[in-house]
């Protein structure tokens, strides 16, 4: 017998196809590994807004995602000087959002796997 515990995220990774076009366009110059590196820690763990997203993959998705929606709706109401009521909106907003991407991993999860014993 085998026994996994669900990880917290089992989500699809979305790696794609090298193309040639992708070659010469991002893996051509000095130090493109490096840039990678640096630019997949930046989406996943510092959600500093207006990084581009180099990697696009189903990893770098969830941080994409709450960058374009939320912080830079908290920068706006701390700008702002927004109250405590409008700062644990955003919260719940954000704890919503988390759970919305958890549903749809579960659901794949759902779909995919066949042998359900």
């Amino acid at each position: 017998y085998v026994f996994q515990r669900t990880p917290s995220s089992v989500d699809e990774r979305g790696n794609k196809a090298t193309t040639e076009e992708f070659v010469a366009n991002a893996l051509s110059k000095p130090g493109w590994q490096k840039e990678r590196m640096n630019n997949f820690t930046i989406m996943t763990q510092t959600n500093i807004p207006g990084t581009k997203d180099l990697i696009e993959d189903g990893w770098t998705k969830i941080f994409r995602n709450l960058q374009t929606e939320f912080i830079e709706r908290k920068k706006e109401l701390i700008a702002a000087k927004a109250g405590k009521e409008q700062m644990d909106l955003l919260k719940e907003m954000m704890m919503l959002a988390d759970m919305k991407q958890m549903h749809s991993v579960r659901e794949r999860a759902e779909e995919t796997v066949n042998n359900k014993q």
